[in-house]
């Protein structure tokens, strides 16, 4: 027997290899079709169309590579974390230079250290991304309004109408469900 491994020759009866440590044995392999059902179906057992189903050495590896290519950040999702982790807070810290009172820098670094904390969330795929989100979007919000009962409108416009944009691709975006496993809400 070889080592499927390595591909060392075992002795016989030997049930590790020597080289790698891998073992030797064979294990019992489920079967994979029922032959009962098959010839019940119209598919005789002699005939030529059944074809053996080979697994691949590493399947299991095989299934986790599917499993984290559909967990990538691509598209969308890309461009979310991209923005928020290096554009947003590149922009609102020429913002928070350019503030002429200590309370708008201070709500203007707090705001940009959040898109930073909750961008590199989503990239890194983290647990708890979903809560950070809600927490950012919460708070982004509440901001639009104080600045539309405080301040300039356009400014809440400016910073509400992407938000409101963004919670709804989070909302029902397919790459969101199929990367988190869910949707946001």
């Amino acid at each position: 027997m070889y080592c499927g491994q390595c591909g060392q020759q075992g002795a016989p009866g030997q049930r590790f290899c020597v080289a790698c440590g891998t073992s030797l044995t064979i294990p019992e392999l489920p079967a994979i079709f029922d032959l009962a059902a098959l010839s019940t179906a119209g598919v005789s057992q002699g005939e030529p169309s059944q074809q053996v189903a080979f697994v691949p050495r590493n399947s299991t590896q095989v299934l986790e590579n599917a499993d984290s290519a559909a967990r990538e950040v691509k598209g969308w999702l890309w461009l979310f974390c991209f923005t928020h982790t290096i554009i947003a807070p590149l922009v609102n810290l020429v913002a928070v230079v350019d503030a002429s009172d200590a309370v708008g820098k201070a709500i203007g670094f707090a705001f940009l250290i959040m898109q930073v904390w909750v961008g590199l969330s989503v990239w890194n795929l983290s647990p708890k991304a979903f809560r950070n989100l809600k927490i950012y979007y919460a708070v982004t919000l509440l901001l639009c309004l104080a600045l539309v009962l405080v301040s300039d409108p356009t400014d809440a416009g400016k910073l509400g109408v992407p938000a409101i944009l963004w919670l709804a691709y989070f909302q029902f975006s397919k790459r969101v469900k199929n990367t988190f496993g869910r949707n946001l809400f």
